[in-house]
């Protein structure tokens, strides 16, 4: 009797498993995105909930690697400090920013890319730290979103997307353009260098840990 019970506890438990697992399968599938920065975090972009390996779009994959070259130039400059430095580093990982920027910001992935352009520029008078990166990545993706946009925001929007005071985040607006001579004109040849970089980083494999 007790070996009957004993099975048919089993067989029940085995049917709970597979619903279980199909039900994380279908979150998966319909919530993919929202899992990204997760499995390239946990498993180098194999899916922490299921054995298949999530699959990213282009624009995805170039804001992975925007955040992951970043990182790779924050990592350079760890003991520098910059003029521009905040007074604590924030609480928001890099791929989880710039997913923010584009979201809050509303807009284009190419604004990204111009604004690593941007940056590129702004590092040769500036040097980008721990504490600055995420500033900086803010500051130049409006300027790009001004530039390339039909529409875009006032000041005050891109501040509380940013989670940078208004007055401060206009105050680093003037500074950044100063600082490359207000070149916010990006050609063809760079943007497309730029992708290819960023898409190339972002498909890497290399167990890294997001800041």
């Amino acid at each position: 009797m007790f070996a009957q019970l004993g099975s048919q506890f089993m067989r029940q438990l085995e049917v709970v498993q597979r619903k279980a697992q199909q039900t994380v399968k279908e979150v998966v599938q319909e919530r993919r995105v929202y899992y990204t920065a997760a499995t390239i975090i946990e498993d180098n972009g194999w899916s922490v909930l299921s054995d298949e390996p999530v699959k990213l779009s282009k624009e995805e994959t170039i804001r992975t690697g925007i955040a992951k070259h970043l990182q790779d130039r924050v990592q350079e400059n760890m003991h520098t400090m910059s003029s521009v430095d905040g007074n604590c580093v924030p609480g928001i990982n890099l791929k989880w920013y710039v997913d923010r920027l584009r979201k809050g910001y509303n807009c284009s992935d190419v604004c990204l890319v111009y604004a690593m352009v941007y940056l590129e520029r702004v590092s040769k008078r500036e040097v980008v730290t721990l504490k600055n990166v995420h500033r900086l990545l803010a500051v130049a993706t409006m300027i790009a979103a001004k530039f390339l946009e039909d529409e875009f925001y006032a000041n005050g929007w891109y501040a509380r997307i940013s989670g940078m005071p208004k007055l401060e985040l206009a105050r680093l607006e003037r500074s950044f353009l100063e600082k490359i001579d207000y070149r916010i004109v990006v050609s063809e040849e760079e943007v497309a260098q730029w992708e290819d970089i960023l898409f190339k980083a972002g498909k890497d494999d290399d167990e890294w840990t997001l800041l």
